[in-house]
């Protein structure tokens, strides 16, 4: 039971009163005994789902991370820091917005290129797009704007401190290692919000002082969000759109909607579960690069000279996509978990298989100040099989001050198995 009064000074979730079930029903006692008590416990009445034999609504509605945090966190922090930085004379709104309008987004990142900020936000306003643009703004921003800000800057370790704690939320495939170290970040960025700005806590943030636990119960809370929901219905909001019929938009939609799945499910389509979104080459070995040559003929059993090839420059394979120019994580290296990334540079259908010719990347060192890994490009080449990478997500590479970063989405995983001795 969290009290907007109680929010800004809650930094542990041990000051908190949770919710259990003999309360739950002790509070739902006392709202129908006195209606006014409805305030006081933040109870208006039983919920429906209570019928339910093996239900317990204190503990089976796990949170919503699309709301909680891309549309709720960051963009509050995003305008925090930004108006901050504006009001210290460290980089204007204007300049960010100079950034954005000429800043090369990456193949993947640029299908949800940012918004421009408004003006307003300076004078408090909103950042403005959808949850997708506001998460892309937030991950690139240090490329946008980070050269211009000093090491140390106190606005800007708040920022980090958020970039931090969305890499594991966010992340599919969380370690219980990982809580401990989540529980404290997240206590020194609401201590550090709120003496940096007092006055301007939302009950969002204080959400995630329940995070780690709620992972704890439900597991990876991206396995739970809005965000596929919120996707559906951006189709139907398309089509009412594009239809411009508001006479019966419920029988327009749920017509198109019937249309759309009998051509999704027509048995040729879900019966093949890989296809390209690009032209497909016929051409032989020997038309390759050289390097590519030797890469192929590495198989366990080598490419002849008269094979075959088809070559395609996109695939996607069991729901994944993958693009030349694509960056994704190899291995995890060391006790450090350091990310090997790999880029595609050949994508080939050969002996009724798809391989991936990647180009290795080496990882210098992880730059704090960018939260970013800076990468160096070799020489090596290898082939690989889709699936073997470690995380399925798709990065971009970007250039600064002449050097290659990459900025991960989520904080990857892979878990260790160790022998049991008998």
């Amino acid at each position: 039971m969290c009290h907007y009064k109680d929010l800004s000074r809650i930094i542990s979730e041990g000051d908190c009163v949770l919710r259990t079930k003999t309360l739950h029903a002790y509070h739902l006692q006392c709202v129908e005994d006195d209606p006014h008590c409805r305030s006081v416990y933040g109870v208006t009445g039983p919920c429906a789902f209570n019928k339910l034999s093996y239900f317990d609504i204190t503990n089976a509605f796990p949170p919503d991370v699309m709301h909680d945090f891309l549309e709720g966190v960051i963009p509050l922090v995003l305008k925090s820091v930004l108006k901050a930085l504006h009001e210290d004379k460290t980089v204007t709104i204007q300049e960010v917005n100079d950034s954005i309008r000429t800043f090369s987004f990456g193949q993947n990142d640029c299908t949800s290129k940012p918004a421009l900020i408004s003006e307003k936000v300076a004078l408090d306003g909103n950042i403005s797009g959808t949850a997708v643009e506001k998460w892309t703004l937030f991950r690139t921003l240090p490329f946008l704007i980070g050269s211009r800000i000093e090491k140390g800057n106190k606005f800007w370790q708040l920022y980090l401190l958020v970039r931090e704690i969305g890499e594991i939320i966010l992340a599919p495939t969380i370690s219980t290692d990982w809580i401990s170290n989540l529980h404290e970040l997240i206590t020194y960025f609401l201590t550090d919000f709120m003496n940096l700005f007092p006055g301007v806590f939302t009950p969002k943030l204080h959400f995630l002082l329940h995070y780690p636990r709620l992972i704890l119960d439900y597991g990876s809370l991206r396995s739970h969000w809005c965000m596929r929901f919120e996707a559906r219905h951006q189709y139907f909001k398309t089509v009412a759109r594009i239809t411009n019929n508001y006479i019966n938009i419920c029988q327009t939609l749920a017509k198109r909607n019937q249309l759309c799945q009998c051509w999704e499910w027509q048995p040729e389509r879900i019966i093949r579960s890989d296809h390209t979104q690009a032209a497909v080459n016929n051409l032989s070995l020997q038309e390759l690069p050289v390097n590519l040559q030797i890469c192929l003929q590495n198989l366990e059993t080598a490419v002849t000279v008269d094979e075959k090839l088809w070559t395609s420059k996109c695939i996607i394979l069991n729901s994944v996509k993958y693009a030349v120019g694509d960056f994704f994580i190899l291995e995890l290296v060391h006790a450090e978990q350091i990310p090997l990334f790999v880029k595609i540079v050949l994508i080939v259908y050969i002996r009724a298989n798809w391989f991936l010719v990647g180009r290795l990347f080496t990882t210098l060192e992880f730059i704090r100040h960018l939260q970013s890994y800076h990468i160096r490009e070799t020489d090596d080449l290898l082939i690989f099989k889709p699936g073997d990478e470690v995380d399925f997500h798709a990065l971009d590479a970007y250039r600064c001050d002449g050097q290659d970063f990459i900025t991960l989405i989520h904080r990857p995983f892979k878990a260790v198995h160790t022998k049991v001795r008998q």
